[in-house]
Formats: structure tokens, C-alpha cells, sequence
């Protein structure tokens, strides 16, 4: 949904705020107030606020969804200098973020509630992100308070060729730092065209909130997403799907299926595998032979379940180490023999 309206006049920019995101001019004009008095350059300078309206300078840049290469240590010095350049005496005075952690927890419930089956996999991510989200209670611990911008989208994060600026504060306010991460990190413009992970610097309470934050954030898009459109690439809500059963440390459910091998017969030769059957995060072209699979490489089924050759008992689909005698993958009955 469009919540304002960009016109660019020279080197101003007017945004007016048309719908969906109540108080977003003031939120707006506030940060750019803010970093300009406390970080100038790093965000447009404000030049006028009226209702529902922003004229900001317009600043240079190409968003970093749209480089070859994301400038990662630019970035972090960007994302730093607006996390620490507003005085923690100003910054108590700074409303909260438009979605703070709990207020997303409770909408992600809302609609696990009124969740429509899709399929099996997304079925599950619902079904179990719904029960973790039941019984997590953010709290104080790992919070470290920071002027947030509160939108992880690429396009809002602009390289000039020196050094990368913020734009769009609609959703911005007083955060913590780990929420700010994580809500990057899980931003579908992060990985809809390649998975792209920046390391920004955090203390062990706040890594152990980062996770937290990114399995909300990961559930978050999986709604967000249901309702696949032109925007991202065909395969991106399944993709979302997959990265939130990650983030719950959750196991595939196993098909109906059948042994690829007899416990008592060993290994075959070769083996024919369905085409999205993943080994160490590469496509298989079929046949593989299993000969051909180092010894300590890794297996990813896409689909389909692996059990123990000797005694039969299901294996932790997730990563599964190859061993001499250890293999068998159940798909789907379009395995061959």
C-alpha cells in the first residue's frame, strides 16, 4: 500500500504522506531534525513541515539494492552514526518506534489466527512460529536504546561513492539496537537477489536478542508475503517460508515416501534425485553418483526425508554429514532406482 507521494523539485524533495502510517510526517520530520543537528549529511537536510507534508534536500545516491556490491563497511559506519548520534537525553524524548517488538508479536498472532492453508511448509511456519511467538516476552535484556530509522529497506540506504546516506524516517523512533539489526537482516530487499549479511558489532546479550528479533522479523515477512505479486522474484514467498523455519530451528515435514536403498543391499552406484534436491547449496543436475559426493560434504534436501541406511531412524533433514554406510534420502515417488 502507497502511504506518500514523492515529488522531486530541483534540490528539494516534497513528500506528502497520502494514507496508512498516521503521525509518519511528524515522525519524519523529527528524525531529519534530529540527524541534522547531531549527524549532518548522514539523512536530507528538513526545510519545511506542514500537515502531512515534508520538503527535505535532495541527496545523491544510488540504493544499494541496485550495486553489484554492497559497500559493507560504509554501511556500518551509516547504520552506527545514526544508532549513536543522538544524546541519550534527547533520545528519551523520542517516541517509540512506529512497530516495536511486541506490537509486532501481537499482530503476527492476530493473523497466525486468521491464517488461510496454503501448503505444508508454510502451514508449519505459521503453525510453529504462532506457538514460539505465544510464549516470547522481548523484556529489557540485550536492549541497547537508539534512534532507529526502523525501515530495513535497501532502497532506503543510498552509496554516493564516498559513503552511504539515509533516506525515509516515517516509521523511525526510539528503538534498541539489536530490533534495528535484525529488522535489516530479515528485510526481503536483503535476499530477494542474493543473501547479503552485514556484521554490525553487538555484546552477547544483544547477539541473543538479535536472534529472537530475527525469527520475528523472519515471521513478519512470511505474512507479508503470502499474497505473492510482481514485485519480487517468482519463488520469493517460499523462500521467506524457508528462511522462518530457519530461524525456529525447524525440520522439514517428511513426505510420503519410500526407501532409495535396501539397508541390506549398501550403497548404489548411482542414484537419480528430483532436480531441486539441494548438496552443499548447489543444484544437482541427475544422476548423481553417490561416488561423486565428497565424504565431508553436506546434504540440503529440498524436499523429501533421510533416514539411517542401518537402522531406518529418521535424520535431522537440515544437514545431514555423508558416511559410508549412512545415506539414504526418501523422496517422493519420482525417485528412480
Amino acid at each position: 500500500m502507497q502511504t506518500h507521494d514523492v515529488q522531486i523539485d530541483g534540490d528539494l524533495v516534497r513528500k506528502r504522506f497520502i494514507d496508512g502510517k498516521p503521525g509518519g510526517a511528524e515522525r519524519e520530520w523529527r528524525a531529519l531534525q534530529l540527524l541534522a543537528k547531531h549527524a549532518p549529511g548522514l539523512a536530507p537536510s528538513p526545510v519545511e513541515y506542514g500537515t502531512d507534508l515534508v520538503v527535505m534536500s535532495r541527496i545523491e545516491g544510488t540504493p544499494l539494492f541496485l550495486l553489484p556490491a554492497v559497500p559493507e563497511k560504509e554501511l556500518v559506519e551509516a547504520v552506527d552514526l545514526l544508532h549513536s548520534a543522538v544524546p541519550r537525553q534527547a533520545l528519551d524524548r523520542v517516541p517509540q518506534r512506529l512497530w516495536p517488538v511486541e506490537r509486532i508479536r501481537d499482530q503476527l498472532l492476530t493473523w497466525a489466527g486468521r491464517w488461510q492453508p496454503k501448503n505444508e511448509l508454510a502451514d508449519q511456519a505459521v503453525r510453529e512460529g504462532a506457538r514460539w511467538l505465544s510464549g516470547w516476552e522481548p523484556g529489557e535484556r540485550g536492549v541497547r536504546p537508539v534512534f532507529g530509522a526502523s525501515d530495513g529497506n535497501t532502497a532506503n540506504f543510498l552509496w554516493d561513492g564516498m559513503r552511504v546516506r539515509i533516506v525515509d524516517f516515517e516509521e523511525s523512533g526510539r528503538s534498541d539496537r539489536a530490533t534495528e539489526v535484525a529488522e535489516m537482516a530479515e528485510h526481503v530487499s536483503c535476499w530477494v537477489h542474493g543473501e547479503s549479511e552485514v556484521c554490525f558489532e553487538l555484546d552477547s546479550a544483544e547477539e541473543r536478542r538479535l536472534l529472537e528479533c530475527r525469527r520475528l522479523f523472519a515471521l513478519l515477512w512470511v505474512f507479508l508475503l503470502k499474497d505473492e505479486g510482481p514485485r519480487n522474484p517468482p519463488g520469493t514467498f517460499m523462500r521467506a517460508v524457508g528462511r522462518a523455519l530457519d530461524r525456529l530451528g525447524s525440520a522439514r515435514p517428511p513426505p510420503r515416501a519410500r526407501p532409495l536403498v535396501d539397508p541390506a543391499l549398501g550403497l548404489p552406484s548411482s542414484v537419480s534425485v528430483p532436480l531441486d534436491t539441494v548438496v552443499a547449496g548447489r543444484d544437482l543436475v541427475k544422476p548423481l553418483r553417490v561416488a561423486d559426493v565428497p565424504a565431508c560434504e553436506v546434504v540440503f534436501p529440498a524436499i523429501g526425508e533421510t533416514r539411517d541406511v542401518v537402522t531406518g531412524a529418521p535424520v535431522d533433514v537440515g544437514v545431514v554429514p555423508i558416511h559410508l554406510r549412512v545415506f539414504a534420502l526418501i523422496a517422493r515417488d519420482c525417485i528412480d532406482r
